[in-house]
């Protein structure tokens, strides 16, 4: 279901499924390496 109305006009980027889940990972995987670089 997506979005109708007002909030249409603000939307620039309807990321599929599967690339918003990969800049998820991408993100999750990000902010676990700089936590590892804290405890070196």
């Amino acid at each position: 279901v997506l979005a109708s109305g007002q909030v249409v006009g603000l939307l620039d980027d309807l990321p599929t499924c599967k690339d918003l889940i990969d800049g998820i990972i991408a993100d999750a995987i990000k902010r676990i390496d700089a936590l590892g670089a804290l405890r070196a």
